[in-house]
């Protein structure tokens, strides 16, 4: 009875660490007047929890490889959301504030070998 609970014990820590590893976590802070890319050569769809925990609202898209733009709406301060990326395509979360910095904590699901970058003005 003692080797069952163990090895029951043993399985389940595996699998949270197996669920561990497919997470990533971060916060990102996005400069006035820019947009913070995220993938676009990703070979596998991929989820974001995202929430705005700055004072400045971003716009949230998706673009995808041929260069279309689907807005996916808009994170206030203080609003989360579980937004799912196709294949090969790029989150866009853009900060229109000319004057104020935004700050999301963003936590990944699905394909990590994902690019990162900023655009627009610096």
């Amino acid at each position: 009875m003692k080797t069952i609970i163990t090895a029951l014990a043993l399985s389940l820590f595996l699998s949270n660490c197996q669920s561990i590893r497919s997470f990533v976590g971060s916060v990102t802070t996005i400069p006035p007047a820019r947009e913070f890319n995220l993938g676009g050569t990703n070979q596998e769809a991929f989820s974001a929890f995202v929430k705005n925990i700055g004072a400045v609202t971003v716009a949230v898209s998706q673009r995808s490889a041929s260069g279309t733009v689907t807005t996916l709406g808009q994170l206030k301060p203080g609003e989360k959301r579980l937004l799912q990326f196709e294949t090969q395509t790029t989150a866009v979360f853009v900060n229109a504030s000319p004057d104020n910095s935004a700050t999301l904590s963003l936590e990944l699901s699905g394909d990590r070998n994902l690019s990162m970058g900023y655009a627009g003005k610096k």
